[in-house]
């Protein structure tokens, strides 16, 4: 095939350059290969720059001097990507088809509603799925795996600067997206290896981080009337992770709740109650994206 996908990928990355380096060799043997790959280096790390000035010197690097979390880092990327579509992955996940940059390219063609593709994400120690056409309007997208329309991602006000941010980065993007009348799509033909097998999520600050997001999502993004929805949302999931005996993490997430709420109360702005209807809908009539 040859030549170049005109898109940008980004990648967020902290401290982990040798698997970094890994996800870049797995890009650049796609055909066609991406017209630019930026990197975010988060603040702390001194490692990540040297390894890309001697293994991969066509990278962008972006860095900052404040931690960002992995949303902030986003934001940066994508507000410095120069092509209207950005694919987002992480420094351990990676396209699995060396032709899947053009796929990309052709889906968002057919699907000109999309600000968002959402992939099929395979883990390790998960098997691998067979690529399928179509495409599905769904509720849910992971930033380890997807592509944005940058048009679309620049009408939000992106990703709250979180870290951890389980359980409100894409959630809330997803409402802004939908609230301004973009549709998330699934294209189970774009195929995403992610190469971790998720047992870090039962860590107590991840619990902890699910639970206090859980109730920052209703409170910066739900309209009043929402306000019992959004406090069934918090019991919910205090629930869920309390039955799976995540109770330290779930006591944390809870004692975190209203200092996490008073410092990010200046980012409220609730969508229409239809927004969340919609998404709602959406996810009871479609699969999780992961």
């Amino acid at each position: 095939m040859g030549g170049t996908a005109e898109l940008s990928v980004v990648i967020p990355t902290f401290r982990r350059p040798t698997r970094l380096l890994e996800t870049l060799g797995e890009i650049g043997a796609c055909d066609p290969a991406p017209a630019e790959v930026l990197v975010h280096v988060e603040a702390g790390d001194a490692e990540t720059e040297p390894a890309l000035r001697a293994g991969a010197r066509e990278v962008r690097v972006l860095r900052s001097d404040r931690p960002q979390g992995p949303g902030g880092a986003r934001n940066r990327l994508i507000g410095e990507a120069r092509h209207p579509v950005v694919v987002s992955l992480d420094d351990d996940s990676y396209p699995v088809d060396t032709d899947f940059f053009a796929a990309v390219l052709a889906a968002f063609e057919a699907q000109p509603e999309a600000g968002v593709l959402a992939m099929t994400i395979v883990h390790d120690g998960e098997p691998m799925v067979a690529r399928q056409p179509g495409a599905q309007e769904v509720a849910d997208f992971v930033g380890c795996g997807c592509a944005y329309r940058r048009a679309a991602f620049l009408e939000t006000s992106g990703y709250l600067p979180l870290h951890p941010a389980y359980g409100m980065e894409e959630a809330d993007l997803a409402l802004q997206l939908i609230d301004r009348g973009w549709q998330i799509v699934h294209c189970p033909d774009l195929r995403v290896r992610h190469a971790t097998d998720r047992g870090h999520q039962t860590a107590p600050a991840i619990v902890a981080a699910h639970v206090r997001n859980t109730a920052l999502l209703a409170f910066l993004r739900y309209p009043a009337r929402l306000a019992p929805r959004g406090l069934a949302q918090y019991a919910n999931r205090i629930l869920y992770s309390t039955r799976r005996g995540h109770v330290g993490g779930v006591l944390r997430g809870i004692l975190q709740t209203p200092g996490t709420l008073l410092r990010h109360r200046a980012h409220r702005h609730a969508v229409r109650a239809e927004t969340v209807r919609a998404i709602r809908a959406l996810r009871h009539a479609t699969p999780a994206a992961e």
